[in-house]
């Protein structure tokens, strides 16, 4: 069965759509392609080159030892001069993008995404990653065989061009990117809004109600298309 890719799947209704893996991104804007850098993929990379490898060893470890940040802008800008501020809800250590959808930036709770974490918690993650990846290597990628299969997520729109903001699946999409998978067939996360489109930014939520200001809104937007990764690497020493 063929699904819509490219602006079919970005404008059409079907659930199940085929994305560039170049093109995807986590909520953080790590890349899972080649030319980008992902934490996940340079773990499973670094086992590849050694299986023996130890989680205290991991690139994986190293990351959640130097990537804390404290809001989402932070994770998006690190290291550049630019006014990070907790948005919603602070006593949950909740922080919203511009177009709504927030996610948790508790520091005192484990996180797959960034650090401080638990040994055992990064220990736990390390495990999965290359189970993961092990799996998919011997077996494919086979979403249609399993409940929860699928990598989930939804567009962000410019112009012509778009990026695949995953939900769910970035262990998968990591072992994907890793064994050279240039499109995956993912699903359309129902929670989110399918299509986010830059042309739409006056009428984001948190712009609406004056949380973000229209330029900061576009800067953070724009990010998901200028950033792959590697700058935020770079400044903190795991990228040369």
């Amino acid at each position: 069965m063929s699904f819509p890719e490219g602006k079919n799947a970005i404008e059409g209704d079907s659930p199940i759509v085929i994305v560039e893996t170049a093109k995807c991104r986590d909520w953080q804007s790590f890349s899972y392609a080649p030319e980008g850098w992902h934490y996940l993929c340079e773990t499973i990379k670094e086992y590849r080159g050694n299986p023996a490898i130890k989680y205290q060893e991991s690139i994986l470890h190293k990351y959640y030892q130097s990537f804390q940040p404290k809001t989402i802008e932070e994770s998006l800008f690190y290291g550049e001069n630019s006014p990070l501020k907790r948005l919603f809800q602070p006593q949950r250590n909740v922080d919203q993008l511009p177009w709504g959808i927030a996610f948790n930036m508790n520091p005192n709770k484990n996180n797959q995404h960034f650090g401080p974490n638990s040994e055992p918690f990064v220990q736990k993650e390390f495990s999965r990653t290359i189970n993961i990846y092990k799996k998919i290597a011997s077996t494919g990628y086979q979403p249609e065989n399993y409940k929860d299969g699928y990598i989930k997520g939804h567009f962000l729109k410019k112009k012509d061009d778009y990026r695949f903001i995953l939900s769910g699946g970035q262990h998968r999409m990591a072992a994907l990117g890793v064994l050279g998978y240039e499109k995956v067939a993912v699903k359309i996360y129902p929670k989110w809004e399918r299509v986010i489109d830059i042309e739409d930014a006056p009428a984001w939520p948190l712009v609406q109600d004056g949380t973000y200001k229209l330029d900061k809104a576009l800067e953070i937007f724009n990010a998901y298309f200028l950033n792959n990764g590697r700058e935020r690497a770079k400044k903190i020493n795991l990228l040369n």
